[in-house]
């Protein structure tokens, strides 16, 4: 799961961009505590998946994945001149009401508007000049981009809105997994938490994830190590138990098949990789 306002503290501030061309980019459903705003300016299809619905967008679009929501791309036109932003909601607290609306957004998990040429060249002028700007003129442009789509909105475009899926509870179910926590989650432990038959559960976490509960847990276990692997000396065999490994050889066998290599290649190729990052403030290439 990437971009957590937690562990990136510049999205507390403002917003990055980011680009679907870079290893940034996000190649699974994820879910972060930043939005996303996209702006897809040639001519073909977007096909998105949010909160376990699949979308079909015609481009050139704008497409806005709200913050808390598990989304992916799963096809996208050509990236030249194709943009994408992620910025904390927090922003748009300290905006005045008269500057931006939003009202377009209603209760929207996704809001997705087809844009006619001229809609496309403006927004391309404010995201082209927001990617470099000083944060007070960022400020500045974010609600313009805003103020633009609302246009398109109220010349009668029709948007495409994904709702508030009835299945938004899976999104502590994953908290929990990802929290370090000594209870064991089996799935049996889980859906008496949350009030569900394990049959609903299931169904429920393929549908938002696209990947079985036991393979999310398993995942995210190895991700624990690894980033415990790149920012700590501790023994190998010591991270495979403080992250729910049987032993050493269970976490290697995990981690390989993940990855492609082993832990020991990891730690040799990666550790300076992750600390340089880490200094600059970037994002960790774990």
């Amino acid at each position: 799961m990437s971009y957590d306002s937690r562990r990136y503290s510049e999205f507390s501030t403002f917003f990055r961009e980011i680009s679907p061309s870079l290893d940034l980019w996000d190649k699974q459903i994820h879910v972060h505590a930043t939005e996303e705003i996209f702006l897809f300016t040639q001519p073909g299809s977007c096909r998105m998946i949010n909160n376990g619905i699949t979308v079909d967008i015609p481009t050139p679009a704008f497409i806005w994945n709200r913050a808390g929501a598990f989304h992916h791309v799963v096809s996208y036109p050509d990236l030249t001149d194709s943009y994408v932003l992620s910025y904390h909601p927090q922003v748009l607290h300290t905006v005045p009401d008269r500057m931006i609306k939003t009202d377009f957004l209603g209760e929207s998990t996704m809001f997705a508007l087809t844009l006619d040429f001229k809609c496309t060249d403006r927004l391309s002028r404010l995201f082209h000049a927001i990617i470099g700007s000083p944060i007070f003129q960022r400020q500045l442009l974010l609600p313009c981009i805003f103020h633009q789509v609302t246009q398109g909105v109220e010349s009668g475009i029709e948007p495409i809105r994904v709702s508030n899926s009835s299945v938004s509870y899976i999104g502590e179910v994953i908290k929990l997994l990802q929290s370090p926590t000594p209870e064991k989650l089996t799935t049996e432990v889980l859906a008496k938490r949350f009030h569900v038959g394990q049959t609903k559960l299931k169904s429920d976490f393929k549908k938002i994830t696209n990947m079985p509960i036991h393979t999310f847990r398993l995942r995210e276990q190895v991700r624990t190590a690894r980033m415990q692997m790149a920012t700590s000396t501790e023994p190998l065999a010591k991270i495979a138990v403080d992250c729910g490994f049987t032993d050493e050889s269970h976490l290697i066998r995990a981690f390989r098949a993940e990855y492609g290599f082993t832990p020991g290649v990891f730690r040799k190729k990666y550790m300076g990789d992750f600390r340089n990052a880490e200094h600059q403030g970037n994002r960790h290439p774990v």
